[in-house]
This record gives C-alpha cells, sequence and structure tokens, in this order.
C-alpha cells in the first residue's frame, strides 16, 4: 500500500465520520450534531489552513530579517531530518492558535536550519518539549530566566492575598504548572544555606536548569 492508498483511506474514514453525524442529526435531532459535522468539514480544516498560512509567511518575514544567507537551504531540504522537523512544526502550527506561538515555532525551526543530524534530533526533542507546554508555562519559565529580576518569593507576593476559591484554584494551577516545569528538566530545585551563621538551616530555591535556558534561546525568548 503506497501513501496515496493511505491518504484516500483517511478521507474515506474522515468522510464515513462526517455523514455518520449528518445521518445522525438527521433521523435523532440531537443537539450540536449539526454543528459538530460542520465544524469537521469546514471551520477546523479552514482553519488549519490559516493557521499554516499565518505561520508560512511569519516565517518567511523572520527569514527575510536575518542578515544570513540561506542560499545552502536547496540542498539541505532533502535532509530527512531537516524534512520530519518541518512538517512536525506545521502540524504543530495548524494547532497554534495564539501569535506568540506562531512566533515560538518561526524562531526554533530557523534555529535547526543547517544543522547536523544530531542536532536536528535534539532540535526535535525541544519541538516536542514546546508541544508540552501551554503559553502561561513559557511565561513562568521565562521569569526565572537569567535576564529577569523574578524570584519563586516575587512571584509567591504577587498572588491574591484573600484565601478564597479563585486564590486556591489560581495557587493550585500556578503549583501545578511549576511542577510541570520541573518534572520536564526545564526548572530545577536546589537546597541552600538560610544563612551562613546558620548551617543547618535550609530552603528550597527553584530555578532555571541549563536546558530550560537553551529552550528560551531556541524559542527566542531572553
Amino acid at each position: 500500500m503506497n501513501n496515496r492508498d493511505i491518504n484516500i483511506l483517511d478521507e474515506n474514514s474522515n468522510d464515513k465520520i462526517v455523514k455518520s453525524i449528518k445521518l445522525g442529526s438527521q433521523l435523532i435531532p440531537l443537539p450540536g450534531a449539526s454543528f459538530i459535522a460542520e465544524l469537521i468539514t469546514d471551520v477546523i480544516p479552514n482553519q488549519k489552513g490559516e493557521r499554516i498560512d499565518i505561520f508560512l509567511k511569519k516565517l518567511d518575514n523572520d527569514l527575510s530579517n536575518l542578515e544570513e544567507e540561506f542560499a545552502f537551504l536547496e540542498g539541505f531540504l532533502i535532509n530527512p531530518y531537516f524534512l520530519d522537523m518541518f512538517e512536525e512544526t506545521l502540524v504543530k502550527a495548524s494547532r497554534s492558535i495564539t501569535e506568540i506561538r506562531m512566533d515560538y515555532l518561526s524562531k526554533l525551526l530557523i534555529k535547526s536550519f543547517n544543522q547536523s543530524d544530531i542536532e536536528l534530533i535534539q532540535s526535535k526533542y525541544l519541538l516536542n518539549l514546546l508541544n508540552e507546554l501551554n503559553d502561561i508555562e513559557i511565561l513562568i519559565l521565562s521569569s526565572f530566566g537569567p535576564n529577569s529580576n523574578h524570584s519563586t518569593q516575587n512571584l509567591d507576593n504577587n498572588k491574591p492575598s484573600p484565601r478564597n476559591d479563585s486564590y486556591i484554584k489560581d495557587k493550585a494551577i500556578y503549583d501545578s504548572y511549576t511542577n510541570h516545569l520541573i518534572r520536564i528538566g526545564l526548572l530545577k530545585q536546589q537546597s541552600e544555606r538560610v544563612s551562613e551563621r546558620v548551617s543547618k538551616e535550609q530552603k528550597i530555591i527553584t530555578r532555571i536548569s541549563d536546558l530550560g535556558i537553551i529552550f528560551l534561546n531556541y524559542i527566542g525568548v531572553k
């Protein structure tokens, strides 16, 4: 079975799903059934196409702003590792709903130009890390960056003080975001002495890791 056969099967599968939903909405008046069918056939594919178009324009603009020449790209485009990286970036761009996410993807893809195969594998790893993070988590990570004056204590002080449901929710989600960044290695925790005189008293400090700094550099966050 070749790629064309697979594409035909995929299209036929999608057609069957859409027809089933449309038929169901005609036979059984389920709330939202016709709306779901419209999402699958029109809204979602159109939005994905528009997002890819926006991304490619942003990529072209970013490339035009660079002083570096990319005449080598014609030969580089036959590299399977780069093609895999480019394809994955387009897939993620089609699912990006914010302009800043498009910018992250463009910067990361440009970083992969003229890389060795091993470096492209590493860039693909960073691309997958980006896919694991939402925009708020990236903002939190950048607040720990080397060019930021923020610290864990400063971020805590900026949180609302009343112990209401909104505060509890915000703190729980913020802590979960931070723990996620630690778990995937972008942040790290270290024990430090509170003072030189009291050697046994320690506190836990959260800092950005080397991987976190590399990640921010690749997505263009200073």
